[in-house]
């Protein structure tokens, strides 16, 4: 399978499962693919260094639009962690520190199991989510390269 098709294959994946909030959030690799083909052309070093401009903004684009994403994603998490998972688990100390045995109220613990598990599962999308995207741009990176006389990655 050809890494553009990987691409569209997440991107529908997130819009059938439960990671909807990552659906429109990858990077435009075939946008980018099309950047590359004027690159390829017989064209005066004008016309070339425009279109190696135009590439390199969209690249920078994207790249930056995925950054701004994952860490406003990590930051809800990291709140959601430290305050609604942490209140739960306060609350389940609160309750059970009088006691002379430790048992919890199971409901309680069911529930808070629960939360995380799903929010292991939204960590879990989102490490998916930046691996995906810092794979598209290594992908395109070397793509322009292979066709441009200005290579975008260091040796």
């Amino acid at each position: 399978m050809k890494f553009g098709q990987r691409m569209r294959a997440e991107e529908a994946a997130c819009l059938l499962g439960n990671r909807l909030e990552l659906a429109d959030r990858f990077v435009n690799y075939k946008c980018l693919k099309k950047l590359i083909k004027p690159l390829t052309a017989q064209t005066d070093s004008a016309s070339q260094e425009a279109h190696e401009q135009t590439f390199v903004r969209a690249l920078l684009h994207e790249i930056n639009q995925v950054n701004d994403f994952f860490v406003n994603k990590e930051s809800e998490y990291c709140d959601y962690m430290t305050n609604k998972l942490g209140e739960r688990v306060r609350i389940l100390e609160h309750k059970n520190f009088g006691e002379e045995s430790f048992r919890a109220d199971p409901e309680c613990l069911r529930t808070l199991l629960n939360d995380i598990a799903a929010f292991a599962v939204k960590v879990q999308n989102l490490r998916r989510y930046a691996i995906v995207n810092a794979l598209a741009v290594v992908k395109i990176t070397k793509k322009h390269d292979k066709h441009s006389m200005d290579p975008l990655q260091v040796s």
